[in-house]
Order: C-alpha cells, then sequence, then structure tokens
C-alpha cells in the first residue's frame, strides 16, 4: 500500500473505523468544503440565480443525509473531524493544483467535489440525498469551460481509497477547512544585519556583516 508520506505522519494508530463510516466523514468533509464554495462563487460574482438553487438543493440533500440522529452523535463528529485532519493537506494541494492549471478557485473546488463523489458508495441510507449531491455538482462540473475539469485527479483520488480501504483515520480532530483564504504572501526574509563590534584606536566602530 503506497500512502502518501505526509498523510501517513498525520495518522491515527488507534483508530480504524468500516468503509460505510468512512463515507459519511467524506460526506462531512464535502459539507465543509460546500461552505467554501459558496464564499468563493460569491467572490467571483457568480453566486446568483440558478446557482443560488443549486446550493439551497445541497442544503436539503444534506439535511436528508443527516437524518439518523447516530451519524451526527460526539463519536460520529469526532470520527468526521479526524478524517478532515488527514485529508486537509492533499485537498489544499489540489486545489492550488488546480488553480495553477487555470480554473478559477471556485471551480477548482467543484472539480475536487466532482471527484469525491465518485469515490463514496449509495447506499439506501444515504442515496436520495447522495443522489441530490451528484445531479448538482455534475451541473455545476458541466458548465465549467476550461478542459482543465478533466484532470483524473488519479493521485488525489487513488488516496482517498487507499485510506478508506484500510478504515485509517487521522490522529487529531480538525472542525474546518479554508479554500477562501487567500494563500498568504512569502515573508519577506529580513537578515538582520548582524553587528560587530570592534574596538579601534579606542573608539567603537559597528560593522554590518
Amino acid at each position: 500500500m503506497n500512502k502518501n508520506r505526509i498523510l501517513a505522519n498525520r495518522e491515527s494508530s488507534e483508530w480504524v473505523v468500516g468503509q460505510g463510516v468512512f463515507d459519511y466523514g467524506l460526506l462531512d468533509v464535502l459539507e465543509f468544503m460546500k461552505v467554501d464554495l459558496v464564499h468563493l462563487l460569491e467572490e467571483e460574482g457568480r453566486f446568483r440565480g440558478v446557482v443560488k438553487c443549486f446550493a439551497h438543493s445541497m442544503d436539503e440533500a444534506y439535511e436528508k443525509i443527516w437524518n439518523d440522529p447516530e451519524l451526527t452523535d460526539d463519536n460520529s463528529l469526532e470520527i468526521y473531524g479526524r478524517i478532515l485532519y488527514l485529508f486537509k493537506p492533499t485537498l489544499l494541494q489540489e486545489h492550488k493544483r488546480l488553480k495553477q492549471k487555470r480554473l478559477s478557485p471556485a471551480d477548482s473546488l467543484i472539480v475536487i467535489i466532482h471527484k469525491m463523489l465518485d469515490i463514496i458508495v449509495q447506499t439506501p441510507e444515504n442515496g436520495k440525498g447522495l443522489r441530490t449531491l451528484k445531479k448538482v455538482i455534475g451541473k455545476l462540473f458541466d458548465n465549467i469551460k476550461n478542459n482543465s475539469k478533466n484532470d483524473p485527479l488519479f493521485r488525489f483520488s487513488e488516496t482517498i481509497r487507499i485510506y478508506k480501504d484500510c478504515g485509517v483515520i487521522g490522529k487529531h480532530r480538525l472542525d474546518r477547512i479554508d479554500f477562501c483564504r487567500a494563500e498568504p504572501e512569502k515573508e519577506v526574509m529580513q537578515v538582520k544585519s548582524m553587528t560587530k563590534l570592534e574596538q579601534c584606536q579606542g573608539k567603537i566602530m559597528e560593522i554590518d556583516l
């Protein structure tokens, strides 16, 4: 099993969950991503008309998905938060990579969500809500004109499948992921001049190295 090195360092050595639970964890991650998607669409001036209706449909879909109280009890939320913690680096990395292929921030997120929905198994319990999510994201995906949307995201999807198959989750819980925050500017390294004091002819002179 060829694991991502960064994610391997974020694994819990104590928690292992079934694939069904893992799928609900992925759905929880997607709900966080949906919130950021709305913000990005607003920033790009695209959150209007039918797109607003799509967002409302996604909210309704999640109401159907979380209709069982056991899916949102404290233990379940702990697991979902650990799955988010595990995948945060690769999610942000893929988002950045897709933006470099000239997809907008919102469209980059749509492409990632579209791929993740393909990995989640439909069951009688999540079926109706999951079908709605796939339909809505499918329409948003189809509306993207840039052919970079067809990036296979092979490494990304394979990484998720590997962890889903073995049931390993993160060693900490995370309650948010931020795709909206602008990438921080690289800090300009201000090398402070080191001062060497030398005595020359009885006087102190400051020399910048």
